[in-house]
């Protein structure tokens, strides 16, 4: 997945836009907390403001929201390149690889990520860990200017 994310970013990148999308992998003792795994993800300054279970339907859904959206005048990805085949391609792979990572999960969470955010969100964020037995997968992404 980590190959479409990088070529996601490229492609829409826009006017005053860019597009920040990650996987990380953590391992962890089989009964850890969300914040120990996300914290062994993202690193010991990561705090998680919110958590909530979400469905495969939801994620997906808010993933591929997020992925579209279109901006304004002044602010976004170029209309010819998230118009595109190749954008469309991209995405449904993702997506494809998201449905994957819920259907092996023991659960799928959403979060909000505090303190120690990769990225400086501004136009839209999603964060998900997807947990397994002793080792997750946290996947998050956002927009900036």
């Amino acid at each position: 997945m980590d190959a479409e994310l990088r070529k996601l970013e490229r492609l829409l990148y826009g006017y005053n836009y860019q597009v920040f999308l990650r996987s990380y992998s953590a391992k962890h003792a089989h009964d850890a907390d969300v914040e120990a795994i996300v914290m062994a993800a993202l690193g010991e300054e990561a705090t998680v403001d919110e958590i909530h279970t979400e469905s495969t339907e939801k994620t997906v859904a808010t993933i591929k929201s997020r992925l579209e959206y279109r901006g304004d005048e002044s602010s976004g990805p170029l209309p010819k390149r998230i118009d595109s085949p190749k954008f469309c391609f991209l995405r449904d792979a993702v997506l494809n690889h998201v449905r994957e990572l819920c259907w092996s999960s023991v659960s799928v969470t959403g979060l909000c990520i505090g303190d120690g955010h990769p990225a400086y969100p501004v136009f839209w964020d999603f964060a998900y860990l997807f947990r397994g037995g002793e080792s997750s997968t946290v996947f998050i992404g956002s927009s900036s200017d």
